[in-house]
């Protein structure tokens, strides 16, 4: 997407753009928080609200569109961060480390199976230690660690040509 931007003036647009969203987002959300809190009451899973509150104040099927955009957007956050990983362990491991070559077929293999084991993993976790609550806890979990911690370091390193590595990685604590 970066890459497609011809002008620097377009970034300071595109960041305007990504600012009014994330405000528009987060003000959605913490509403439907308040809605369903006074709607509600107090629920045992906060993660519940908008699910509940489609259920109760829609008709079933706009309900069901509603929570399954909810569960697409999840599914889409694991699917890229599983897909990050994968390449970060083939970049970074498998041919920078282990010196192999980036156009060979099993540079694919190490990204599918990376993949694999990812959700191995992740299962296992799920299963044993109960650590990620069902359906939307996990991946919300999730997110509000990562978008926080590398928001602004996407923003930065398209618009400060300063930001180092250590600097962005000192930045993720920060947040």
């Amino acid at each position: 997407m970066w890459l497609a931007i011809v002008f620097v003036v377009y970034l300071v647009v595109l960041a305007a753009i990504g600012i009014v969203w994330v405000v528009l987002a987060m003000s959605g959300a913490v509403f439907v928080g308040l809605v369903g809190r006074a709607m509600l009451g107090p629920l045992p899973d906060a993660d519940h609200v908008m699910p509940s509150l489609a259920v109760r104040l829609m008709h079933p099927a706009v309900a069901g569109v509603m929570i399954a955009g909810a569960v697409a957007a999840i599914m889409s956050t694991v699917d890229s961060q599983l897909l990050v990983a994968a390449s970060a362990v083939e970049e970074d491991i498998y041919i920078r480390l282990l010196g192999g070559r980036p156009r060979d077929r099993s540079a694919v293999w190490i990204g599918r199976i990376t993949v694999l084991v990812l959700g191995a993993v992740g299962l296992v976790i799920a299963q044993f230690w109960g650590v990620v609550k069902p359906a939307f806890g996990g991946d919300l979990l999730f997110a509000n660690g990562l978008i926080p911690g590398f928001g602004l370091n996407m923003v930065l390193a398209y618009v400060v040509s300063l930001l180092t590595g250590g600097s962005a990685v000192s930045e993720v604590p920060a947040s």
